[in-house]
């Protein structure tokens, strides 16, 4: 895959909720993707406790 590719991957992760890509197998399948997303919390989610870099990608976030 081009750098292309992997950047339209890793706008399509960014675009969709943690909770999602999880189910959807993004953990499993590529952890340094999912770490991208995690590495630097910012927020939590208010319903299942997860954190993340950007408020987007989480149902309901709140500021760390």
């Amino acid at each position: 895959m081009g750098d292309s590719g992997k950047k339209k991957d890793k706008e399509q992760a960014a675009a969709k909720g943690l909770c999602k890509l999880v189910k959807g197998g993004l953990l499993a399948d590529s952890p340094e993707q999912y770490r991208e997303l995690v590495n630097n919390p910012r927020f939590v989610c208010r319903k299942c406790g997860r954190v993340a870099n950007r408020e987007e990608n989480l149902c309901r976030p709140t500021g760390l």
